[in-house]
């Protein structure tokens, strides 16, 4: 049986009850223990995802198809200029992917709005290609600017 709904839904309940957001769907699937939230609000869209028992999230400016993942928005709010070559372990829970988003929600905001948007994107963009370089040896990092 999947618990999506008990275990993934109520930690994110915060962005309607305190942030203003929408949840816009709910899509859980009948097997794995998979799901999907996608929450909006005038501003931005955050997309929350469980994937083989991983809780993750991307947010993206509302009406732009680019998003960003949580790893790289979280370097970005550091302001970090390269993918590390070793990073600190992630927690994948509900409760820790929830926490991140509740703490960082407001930077994660000024990240996507208009004036930092395409700058966001290609410092994300950035970070994207290191990580896969790091993470995979790639010998160049891929731009899709």
């Amino acid at each position: 049986m999947n618990d999506f709904c008990r275990s993934v839904t109520p930690a994110f309940a915060f962005l309607v009850s305190q942030c203003g957001y929408h949840l816009l769907s709910e899509d859980v699937s009948p097997s794995f223990d998979n799901g999907q939230l996608v929450y909006a609000s005038p501003a931005v869209r955050i997309v929350v995802t469980r994937d083989r028992g991983q809780v993750f999230f991307s947010a993206s400016a509302r009406g732009d198809p680019r998003d960003v993942d949580d790893e790289i928005l979280a370097l970005l709010i550091e302001g970090v200029k390269a993918y590390p070559t070793e990073s600190a372990p992630r927690d994948f829970s509900a409760d820790g992917s929830a926490s991140i988003l509740h703490r960082h929600l407001a930077s994660i905001e000024q990240l996507l709005s208009p004036s930092r948007l395409a700058a966001t994107l290609r410092n994300a963009g950035a970070l994207k290609g290191q990580r896969a370089h790091v993470l995979f040896g790639a010998t160049r990092p891929v731009d899709r600017s």
